[in-house]
């Protein structure tokens, strides 16, 4: 989703802005790109494509830097997931977003059992 603002800086601050003061956990999805996308390739790789939405790229330093100025910590989970966090450690961080997990597969596990 931050891909598709021109302005990742504001689209940030904007939510930090709408969140209440206090802890704070934002989940961004967004595909990084730590390998420099060169003028020669960038027409070849189909994520930087403008008929996408996607302008704007990012590597995991430049979503640690757009949390850092506003005051967050950014924990990148995979190439695509990460969490912007305000107040939570690091572990606390993964643990939330583990019980998150594991409670959505024991309601899909608990559907499949009640509909069989």
């Amino acid at each position: 989703m931050a891909e598709h603002t021109p302005d990742p800086r504001a689209f940030i601050a904007d939510v930090v802005h709408w969140c209440t003061p206090g802890r704070l956990a934002v989940l961004i999805g967004t595909h990084v790109h730590d390998d420099a996308v060169s003028d020669a390739g960038r027409l070849e790789r189909w994520y930087a494509a403008p008929r996408n939405g996607h302008v704007s790229l990012h590597s995991r330093q430049s979503l640690q830097l757009l949390a850092a100025q506003q005051g967050l910590d950014c924990l990148s989970l995979s190439g695509r997931t990460h969490l912007l966090t305000r107040g939570y450690s690091p572990s606390e961080a993964r643990w939330f977003l583990l019980k998150g997990k594991l409670r959505g597969r024991l309601r899909r596990l608990m559907r499949r059992q009640v509909a069989a």
